[in-house]
């Protein structure tokens, strides 16, 4: 979270929440969201849940930001996911920045256009 906080000096987090994508999709959690962040357990998803997911509560919650991994080398059953699905659902990339040293991963942050 350090390369995050590095990378997003204009957000200060005040209140942290954990949940399923259930739960956030179920009123459980906030309708405005200021940060979701969606790193380390994607990657054992399938593409098309990931994007199903990530669809079906964007037509409930008003999302800011969006902070996301992405995998440079997949390693044995782990899924490289494409993010491109966002920018046509009203985000755009903001800032994309690698994991600090082992060129695993990049993280990337969007930003609803219109919020």
């Amino acid at each position: 979270m350090l390369i995050a906080s590095q990378n997003l000096p204009f957000l200060r987090i005040t209140k942290r929440i954990r949940g399923s994508w259930r739960e956030l999709r179920e009123q459980q959690i906030p309708q405005n969201i200021d940060l979701l962040i969606a790193v380390n357990w994607i990657h054992g998803i399938s593409p098309e849940e990931l994007i199903r997911n990530f669809k079906e509560t964007l037509k409930v919650k008003s999302i800011k930001f969006l902070l996301v991994d992405s995998l440079l080398k997949p390693w044995h059953g782990a899924y490289k996911q494409d993010f491109q699905f966002l920018e046509k659902t009203g985000y755009r990339l903001l800032k994309r920045f690698n994991d600090g040293g082992e060129n695993l991963r990049e993280f990337l942050i969007f930003e609803k256009i219109s919020y």
